[in-house]
């Protein structure tokens, strides 16, 4: 399995985890890259969508796209923008998120809450230096690898309730 297709499963899984948390039952839709859900009228609404779209400018007006592993968006304009990296064994992954991050940020403001999660598997990049290069995010989750445990529930549970606290704030 390729990096790209290992970092889609885990999306895939951290995506069914936020749906049972606050997504409205019943509107699951799209597999992979197109799956999306509606947020709880509860948590007031929105939308959770995979390869999330989200537009900055940089300084010579150039437009610029940024595709978010997973984009929690609210009606009001909300946005919870998360990443996912996993077998990153150079800091080029983290440094060009980053980079994307700042300028979202710029872009954004306080409409903008990034998050990074890093499964590190034991080599390359240590979860320090990857915090370190990722300051731009407002969340950080760092977690070792282990494939027995990689997507246990109780692992992925204070990535699902910042996102969820994320949302009761609008």
């Amino acid at each position: 399995m390729t990096r790209e297709n290992t970092e889609h499963v885990i999306r895939d899984h951290l995506m069914g985890m936020l749906f049972k948390r606050i997504g409205e039952p019943e509107t699951m839709g799209g597999v992979g890259a197109s799956a999306r859900f509606s947020i709880k009228s509860d948590l007031g609404g929105g939308v959770c969508a995979a390869e999330g779209p989200l537009e900055y400018t940089l300084p010579d007006g150039t437009k610029c796209g940024h595709k978010n592993d997973i984009l929690v968006s609210s009606p009001g304009g909300k946005h919870i923008g998360i990443e996912i990296k996993f077998l990153s064994a150079v800091t080029d992954q983290f440094k060009t998120r980053s980079y994307d991050m700042l300028h979202l940020k710029m872009a954004h403001a306080e409409n903008l809450t990034g998050i990074m999660v890093y499964l590190h598997a034991g080599t390359g990049i240590g979860i320090k230096r990857a915090r370190s290069i990722c300051y731009p995010y407002d969340l950080f989750f760092g977690l070792e690898f282990d494939s027995g445990a990689g997507l246990r529930a109780e692992r992925w549970t204070e990535v699902v309730k910042a996102v969820e606290a994320a949302v009761a704030e609008w």
